[in-house]
């Protein structure tokens, strides 16, 4: 009988550590399958993966991880629908903010209201979305002084002439609110002198098109004085097609190239020569300060509706000495 009842005891032993033991194993197994719900994090939508988004984007999260904040990052690849429902995406993850910068302003109303009617605070960085009903705030760039800087280079430069100047513009896409503020300000400068023939070529960003288009255009108006590009990464398409056209490169200088940016294509192009000036957009700030922006929306502080970060302009003469302000060159 002592047998059994020790026989009993030893079993139900057994039995309550097999019991503890299989709890606590399926306790460590769900707290390893369950991730813990982020408390705090920014959705950013962004238009393309090009050389300056990706550095303005890598500010933004660096600023951001800072701050305590996770970043979901997702890329349209130019494609504006695309845009629209990875901004529902990003949405479903309970965002606290949003930070756009916008395919085209046209198309991307629909989705930032549906922020809004979540109360998700939206932040337009880098491109304005004029007239959006969504949008908090705007931080970036003026686009209009921007090109309107460009244009008073051009007008410095060609002022004294007595004839009839001829300037090409490589004009960016016209869904792109700095493609069309850059061009806008561009004219606002060319106004200034009614000696000045604008000759347009629409390039969509595209740089094939702007190649084949201004070969044509140089050849049929050999008296160019200048060329306005809407960004520099057409610098090196220009000194090739001028090159080609004019192989001893005396084009350096009649012919003032200048545009906007602060590529690294840019800041080769002017240290060099064959480009003029440049004006160089402030991405460092234009991140750090977007992020900002977000932080205070989510804090239910006061902003002001449009930041703007002012660029800086650099010709052959001062390019060196700007190097560190330069996105492209770090």
């Amino acid at each position: 009988m002592k047998k059994r009842k020790r026989f009993y005891s030893g079993l139900l032993i057994v039995l309550v550590i097999l019991f503890s033991s299989g709890c606590q194993k399926n306790h460590t197994k769900e707290e390893k399958e369950i991730p813990k719900k982020k408390e705090k994090a920014i959705g950013l939508s962004v238009d393309q993966g090009f050389a300056s988004r990706n550095y303005e984007t890598d500010i933004i999260k660096e600023e951001a991880e800072k701050l305590g904040y996770e970043v979901y990052e997702l890329i349209a690849g130019g494609n504006a629908e695309a845009q629209n429902s990875q901004i529902e995406r990003l949405l479903e993850k309970n965002i606290s903010a949003l930070l756009v910068c916008a395919v085209d302003r046209n198309k991307i109303e629909s989705a930032l209201l549906q922020a809004k009617a979540k109360g998700v605070p939206v932040i337009a960085f880098d491109r304005l979305i004029p007239n959006s009903k969504s949008v908090d705030a705007y931080v970036g760039p003026d686009s209009v002084a921007d090109g309107m800087a460009c244009g008073e280079a051009i007008i410095r430069q060609v002022r004294e002439s007595k004839e009839p100047i001829q300037v090409l513009e490589l004009v960016g896409a016209l869904n792109d609110q700095n493609g069309i503020d850059r061009s806008k300000g561009f004219h606002q400068a060319m106004m200034q002198d009614e000696k000045i023939q604008v000759i347009q070529v629409p390039t969509d960003w595209n740089l094939d098109t702007a190649f084949v288009d201004m070969e044509r255009i140089f050849r049929s108006y050999p008296d160019i004085k200048a060329v306005f590009c809407g960004t520099d990464s057409f610098f090196p398409n220009v000194e090739s097609v001028l090159d080609n056209i004019d192989s001893s490169g005396r084009w350096r200088e009649r012919i003032y190239v200048t545009g906007v940016n602060g590529s690294k294509e840019g800041y080769n192009a002017v240290l060099s020569g064959t480009a003029d000036g440049v004006m160089v957009m402030d991405l460092d700030e234009i991140g750090k300060a977007a992020v900002t922006v977000a932080d205070k929306l989510i804090k239910n502080e006061n902003v002001e509706k449009n930041i703007i970060i002012e660029g800086r302009y650099c010709t052959t003469d001062t390019i060196k000495e700007s190097q560190e302000h330069i996105w492209g060159t770090k």
